[in-house]
């Protein structure tokens, strides 16, 4: 559907992780595709009466409603910014998230795991070559303010802004898997 200028993601999830009989996969694709073209079609009715949108409050509006919690932080874990849905599942408003670094989220063993993947993307990131490098899952315990452990699957990937100069910050996102263990 990239040909139509909608280029996207389908996600599932799935309790048993078989593979999906044709049938289930032709019309997830037809989904997929009636999806694109309502798409373009709203865009194209659209077009003519609304300003066009502001690449950063486009990104900024797609931020504030992920379901999935994200975030950004600096070289060195402190958090710069996170999403609603970050700040629901850590329990934490924005101005006391932002007062702790990424390794105080989690277990001790688990702080030291995110350290060496967070110190490998830094390393690969200033090592001046293009990488779209992401980590993970990496199957963690995010605890939350009021220390209760929330079973998480976390994906890290190193992230330039240019409008904030050459730093380096690593975004984070988390998956909440624990209604996956109650399942098992």
């Amino acid at each position: 559907v990239a040909s139509s200028g909608v280029l996207g993601v389908l996600v599932l999830y799935f309790a048993d992780a078989t593979a999906l009989p044709d049938e289930e996969i032709t019309l997830l694709e037809a989904i997929a595709a009636t999806t694109a073209m309502a798409i373009v079609t709203g865009r194209a009715a659209g077009d003519d009466q609304r300003p066009p949108a502001d690449a950063d409050e486009t990104y900024g509006d797609i931020f504030e409603h992920l379901p999935d919690p994200v975030f950004l932080h600096d070289v060195d874990g402190h958090f710069v910014i996170s999403n609603p849905a970050m700040l629901e599942l850590s329990g934490y408003p924005a101005s006391q998230l932002e007062q702790h670094t990424i390794y105080e989220l989690f277990s001790r063993d688990d702080a030291d795991l995110i350290g060496d993947q967070v110190s490998y993307l830094l390393h690969l990131a200033r090592s001046g070559e293009p990488t779209f490098s992401v980590i993970g899952p990496l199957p963690v315990e995010l605890l939350r303010a009021d220390r209760t452990a929330v079973h998480a699957d976390l994906y890290l990937r190193s992230l330039q802004l240019p409008h904030l100069g050459d730093e380096i910050f690593i975004q984070g996102t988390v998956r909440d898997v624990s209604e996956n263990e109650r399942v098992r």
